[in-house]
């Protein structure tokens, strides 16, 4: 077996640790992070060891609009109840924006992280396949 050697120089304004932090980031995609983020044990691990600000903000907001939408939908169930049916086309409309709202979050944890990889990537100026490959040799 060839042993490949990868010598990846620190930006001045980077230590070793911050740019051993970008390789890992810069080895994942969007979709393997939202695999990750939908395993729950494994999205804590995750979130405590790379974390991605902009798509954990996003990831809540959307969860909390999902939340709110799904709750407006319910009441709205009672009131169609009391009243024979009048409110259920907004019913309707509440529970499927708050299914969207749901999907969306973790689809914006798939393209905010998959962005954050990709900027990851360009500031150490390697692509993916030299990041994977340079992996094994940071992990230890």
């Amino acid at each position: 077996m060839e042993q490949v050697t990868y010598e990846i120089p620190s930006p001045p304004e980077m230590t070793v640790e911050e740019r051993n932090k970008l390789v890992r980031q810069a080895a994942d995609t969007g979709l393997i992070i939202l695999l990750k983020v939908l395993i729950p044990f494994y999205a804590i691990r995750y979130w405590r060891t790379r974390f991605y600000y902009g798509s954990m903000v996003w990831w809540l907001w959307f969860l909390v609009v999902a939340t709110q939408s799904v709750g407006l939908g319910f009441e709205k169930q009672i009131e169609s109840k009391e009243c024979g049916g009048c409110y259920e086309q907004m019913e309707k409309t509440y529970n499927f924006i708050g299914v969207l709202a749901l999907i969306s979050s973790f689809a914006g944890v798939g393209a905010i992280s998959g962005s954050a990889a990709k900027r990851a990537r360009d500031r150490l100026n390697i692509d993916r396949k030299t990041a994977i490959a340079i992996l094994p040799a940071i992990s230890n």
